[in-house]
């Protein structure tokens, strides 16, 4: 019996000085893993660039580390987060090697909730006196709202600039579900409570219309003011245009 006990204890004070000194051995990897990545500083060359490319959709939730380091060429070929792209034009404005920003727009897929957040952090930018300059083949509604913000705004002499407005599709599934037999019980109290009309309805009704154009209404005069405020035409100018499908050189 006396040998059991030996023998487990034994093992047992080998057990606990092998967890102690791999415990000690994580804590230390982990410190000069953290040390090591706090020391790097990136350097901005002098007379550097930001370039931002939204060819690829800029996502507004993600992870990703910001590091000054690619700042002369922040690239979006595996996607990137807002935030981080916002952070990256907050911190060129405050970087005396980076001169100014420069903008593609050219096939961007981005959020209006994106592109406008985008576009104060641009605003910003310039404040710092910095300029920014955008550059695309053609425009669309939420690249030009987008470009509109930089101090010069060139297009291709072969491109052109497309704004239409914009509306709402809503799709309705009624008429299917009668059709399979489902039917909806929908609970709701108002008659602008709408978000389950797409399965009792065919159309809109009356309220949701009214609902639906009062937002589109509000997010396309923010779109106009906004570039108005930014470019040497008024509000009512640009609707103009766009109502009456004028043809304008650049």
């Amino acid at each position: 019996m006396n040998n059991f006990w030996k023998i487990f204890l034994a093992a047992l004070l080998a057990c606990l000085v092998a967890f102690g000194l791999f415990f000690f051995i994580m804590m230390g990897s982990l410190g000069a893993a953290i040390a090591g990545g706090s020391s790097k500083t990136a350097i901005v060359p002098p007379q550097s660039i930001l370039k931002i490319d939204f060819s690829t959709p800029i996502s507004e939730r993600g992870q990703s580390d910001f590091s000054i380091q690619n700042i002369s060429n922040l690239s979006m070929e595996d996607g990137m987060p807002l935030l981080t792209a916002v952070r990256a034009i907050n911190k060129a404005a405050e970087d005396p090697g980076v001169k100014f920003i420069y903008l593609n727009t050219d096939k961007m897929a981005l959020s209006m909730s994106c592109a406008e957040e985008l576009r104060q952090a641009l605003a910003k930018f310039r404040e710092s006196g910095k300029p920014v300059i955008a550059y695309a083949n053609t425009y669309d509604n939420l690249s030009y709202y987008l470009a509109s913000v930089a101090d010069k705004v060139i297009i291709n002499s072969y491109g052109e600039a497309m704004l239409t407005g914009i509306g709402t599709n809503i799709t309705f599934f009624k008429d299917l579900l009668d059709k399979l037999g489902v039917d909806i019980q929908l609970i709701r109290h108002g008659k602008y409570k709408a978000a389950g009309e797409q399965f009792t309805q065919n159309h809109l009704t009356p309220e949701n219309r009214e609902q639906n154009q009062v937002l589109i209404n509000s997010i396309w005069a923010t779109f106009c003011e906004e570039i108005a405020a930014s470019r040497d035409f008024s509000a009512e100018e640009l609707n103009s245009w766009i109502d009456n499908l004028e043809l304008l050189d650049a």
